[in-house]
């Protein structure tokens, strides 16, 4: 009877501290590397937030031209994550083809958010203004910040030709010369 109870006791014991564990997890304060997962491409580092949809992403990249067309073959893998680093790693390498600029050790990074308020927050954070911007692209950071929400071939593409053009100068050239070249990019993305 009491080798009953002693184990009847350890047994509630049991339950309750591995409830109070559950508990604790759920309500415990996610590290910024829970809320993210990574694909490596072979040009860069795609940061995605935990909640977005790689089957959306990949959608919204592969409807322009060079993929609609087949400029770009589909990626003959089958999982979303290697379709998305495949394509965009095909508008990488078209945006440096159509500058004709092949920056030195250059390595890109992009980080996808689900909305673009949390895009906003992020602009926000970093600069303290309230923007309401689709992408955006920081040389200090090496890095394009887009959405879920608002991604696509065309808008990837545009802020990739900042990067190319910030890294391909010794000097960073102005706004206004950056902007121009990343336009062209995108107007001529299916181009010969």
């Amino acid at each position: 009877m009491r080798l009953f109870l002693k184990s009847t006791l350890f047994f509630i014991a049991a339950v309750f501290v591995l409830s109070a564990n559950a508990n604790a997890e759920e309500n415990a304060v996610k590290s910024p590397e829970e809320l993210w997962f990574t694909i490596k491409s072979a040009y860069m580092k795609i940061y995605c937030e935990n909640t977005v949809d790689l089957k959306t992403i990949g959608y919204k990249i592969s409807n322009r031209g060079l993929f609609v067309n087949r400029v770009y073959d589909p990626n003959p893998v089958g999982a979303p994550a290697e379709k998305i680093a495949y394509m965009l790693d095909r508008l990488l390498k078209r945006t440096k083809d159509i500058l004709g600029m092949w920056p030195e050790n250059f390595n890109l990074e992009i980080k996808i958010f689900k909305d673009r308020d949390q895009l906003n927050g992020e602009y926000s954070r970093i600069f303290g203004t309230k923007p309401d911007y689709k992408a955006f692209y920081i040389y200090k950071y090496n890095t394009i910040y887009t959405s879920e929400e608002d991604i696509s071939g065309s808008i990837v593409a545009h802020e990739m030709g900042h990067a190319v053009v910030d890294h391909y100068f010794s000097a960073i050239p102005p706004a206004q010369v950056r902007e121009v070249l990343a336009q062209y990019v995108d107007l001529h993305l299916e181009g010969e």
